[in-house]
């Protein structure tokens, strides 16, 4: 009976020499420059690059994300407010509620004097009067401190 290799589901371990930081380096920079391009600027070939790049994703020492421009989605400001509640025994809901509001784009727990942090987009100063408002309408909220 003939032994079935399976693919280890492990990552293949690699260390962060000069070469892989160099290739997150230049990502750094321009996130976009093509393969091609880095292995000219740091003197490896694309095929080392390619290799050196698709293990540096599947150990997590570099992450592929996309950021978006605001300004030229429309967007003017980016309103940053702190949330504090009388209890919070009832913030899954409030979580909920702050999520289904318009604009708002990240909640974040946090410590301190405050619980939650809310950032939302906004395109017109009313959109900062009715993000307020309906955030205060929320049951348990105790204080709302826009930044």
């Amino acid at each position: 009976m003939k032994k079935e290799h399976k693919k280890s589901a492990e990552k293949d371990k690699i260390k962060l020499d000069e070469t892989n930081i160099q290739i997150a380096e230049e990502l750094n920079k321009n996130g976009q420059a093509p393969f091609s391009r880095i292995d000219q600027s740091i003197g490896a070939s694309t095929d080392t690059v390619t290799r050196r790049y698709t293990k540096l994703v599947q150990n997590d020492f570099i992450k592929v994300s996309i950021q978006i421009n605001p300004v030229i989605l429309g967007y003017k400001a980016i309103l940053n407010c702190f949330i504090a509640f009388l209890s919070q025994n009832r913030m899954e809901t409030a979580v909920e509620n702050l999520s289904k509001i318009p604009n708002v784009t990240y909640i974040v727990k946090i410590s301190r004097d405050y619980h939650l942090q809310v950032v939302a987009l906004i395109k017109e100063i009313d959109e900062i009067y009715a993000i307020n408002e309906e955030s205060m309408k929320i049951p348990n909220i105790g204080k709302l401190k826009p930044t």
